[in-house]
């Protein structure tokens, strides 16, 4: 065996990632190994285009049990969702109460002093008690449509996201020995773990979240045009801009979250191949240049991160300057029907 003949077997397994190739031994005149060592050429590989998985696809795996669960807590996420809605006409009757018995008191008024009769105010307590009441059942209603919402679309994203890492597991076994040489292990071991955690929370809680409010949003709708048309379509000409937030900020999270995931799943088969064979790189001096591969990679997750929180950011904002845009112009139209005698003060902030 020559001298220094293990250090070129660890030299052809690192040469990838000292961007050199392993191109031969000649020994010289004094009795010396040398090494051949050509650079290698960046061979650009060609990407196509990943398919894209739809909604109904991502519940594959759900077995029986699974679809139980997701019919319950589907079944949750509306009653909890309708909680909303059905409280903000208990607040509206709550405050034509109010004002119906601060009339009646001002009509007492002497001498610029109220006088409160005792029928009025044996009234107003019993009316308060009513719907402290509807309050304390709705908050009751609310706390368990809630547990079970989040509960069981939990444990059904758990039982799915079990499933979806032993088939991944099963079909990267099931490939040939060429197929790991263009995959890199490190970047499918970050994938299995990142990736799927991703739909895990896409799975879970987050759907039962778009349930309810999309529910209760349906149901705030058909309680604004029952209790006051007028002021639901005036509102409803704010609904654009509302939908245009919404549509950006889905945009903007849906393509950075790719990238960044890419970019953290490159970070991560880095360090894990560097660790793996820390040996090879010191002997090779090859901390600098893996240290600034990684630094790269975790550079760019970090100004994906960036662009993402300013796009969400923007997209948030001027998806609360909508809300209270439309909250003005429902308070702004609604008041002049009051005046004219067509709502109450309760009908318009219901409706609102």
């Amino acid at each position: 065996m020559l001298p220094g003949s293990c250090p070129i077997i660890h030299l052809q397994h690192y040469h990838a990632r000292l961007g050199c190739h392993f191109h031969g031994v000649s020994s010289t005149k004094n009795g010396d190994v040398a090494v051949k060592i050509k650079p290698d050429k960046p061979e650009e590989p060609e990407k196509t285009p990943q398919p894209k998985v739809g909604l109904f696809e991502l519940f594959r795996y759900a077995d029986k049990i699974d679809v139980l669960l997701i019919v319950i807590g589907t079944i949750a996420a509306i009653i909890h969702g309708a909680g909303f809605p059905v409280m903000i006409i208990v607040f509206g009757d709550m405050t034509n109460s109010l004002v119906n018995i601060g009339g009646q008191i001002s009509m007492t008024c002497m001498n610029s002093t109220s006088l409160v009769s005792g029928n009025n105010s044996f009234t107003l307590l019993s009316q308060m008690e009513t719907f402290a009441y509807y309050y304390l059942g709705l908050g009751a209603a609310m706390l368990v449509a809630g547990y079970f919402q989040v509960a069981f679309w939990t444990m059904a994203a758990e039982r799915q996201t079990f499933q979806i890492r032993k088939q991944l597991m099963k079909s990267i076994l099931r490939h040939e020995m060429a197929w790991f040489d263009t995959n890199d292990s490190g970047e499918l071991n970050t994938r299995q773990t990142d990736d799927i955690n991703k739909i895990n929370a896409g799975l879970g809680n987050k759907t039962g979240i778009f349930v309810q409010w999309f529910f209760g949003g349906l149901i705030s709708f058909i309680i604004g045009f029952v209790y006051g048309w007028k002021l639901t379509l005036v509102v409803l000409a704010v609904s654009p801009l509302l939908i245009a937030a919404s549509g950006f900020l889905a945009k903007v999270v849906s393509s950075m979250t790719d990238k960044e995931l890419d970019a953290y799943a490159k970070a991560g088969s880095v360090a894990e191949e560097v660790l793996s064979s820390i040996r090879t790189v010191v002997a090779f001096s090859g901390e600098n240049k893996e240290y600034e591969r990684y630094s790269k990679n975790l550079s760019d997750a970090k100004k994906t991160g960036i662009q993402k929180s300013w796009g969400i950011g923007a997209s948030m904002g001027f998806l609360w300057l909508s809300m209270f845009l439309s909250y003005a112009l429902g308070f702004w139209y609604g008041s002049g029907l009051i005046r004219e005698g067509e709502y109450t003060i309760g009908t318009m902030l219901v409706v609102s």
